[in-house]
């Protein structure tokens, strides 16, 4: 009962953060939302399978802080291959490997690829990950494993923390 509550809990603050209105219809509104999602979920029997709590580490928003850094120079290639007068876009397909042991470790990888400019996760299994991307050299820079090390590192201060 408890993480049911909690659930509509979270799913109210939630619909009043993003709607940023608060009128009576409005709250209501979020109320039944909330109300009808949660029940939902319980019907689905899926409240109590939800997975274990991601533990809270220091190296969480450094992890935060380096992949904002890579959006950003990322960013700033594509724009650089998008403006150049010969358009140096080469279309790529390839699998990487991936070193993430727990599902959420191999999900935060293919989702920080696919938010990575330049590259998008198109296929995600157990050992590999395959990604599109603009051009050969973005594929290259997932390659060299900076991002796979540092969530697997992240992964494993996760395990030590619980």
């Amino acid at each position: 009962m408890f993480r049911s509550a909690l659930l509509f809990l979270v799913l109210f603050i939630t619909w009043l953060a993003l709607s940023g209105h608060y009128s009576i219809f409005l709250l209501i509104s979020g109320v039944v939302c909330a109300g009808l999602s949660t029940i939902l979920t319980l019907r689905m029997n899926k409240i109590d399978n939800l997975p274990p709590e991601v533990n809270f580490t220091y190296r969480l928003p450094l992890f935060w802080i380096w992949l904002a850094k890579e959006v950003t120079t990322s960013a700033i290639s594509v724009a650089y291959h998008i403006l150049h007068p010969k358009l140096p876009i080469n279309p790529i397909i390839q699998t990487i490997s991936a070193q993430q042991k727990t599902d959420v470790g191999l999900v935060t990888y293919a989702n920080s690829i696919t938010l990575t400019p330049g590259t998008l996760s198109t296929n995600v299994n157990k050992e590999s990950i395959e990604v599109h991307a603009l051009s050969k050299n973005f594929i290259e820079s997932l390659t060299d494993s900076e991002m796979n090390l540092k969530i697997a590192k992240l992964e494993k201060s996760q395990e030590t923390d619980s």
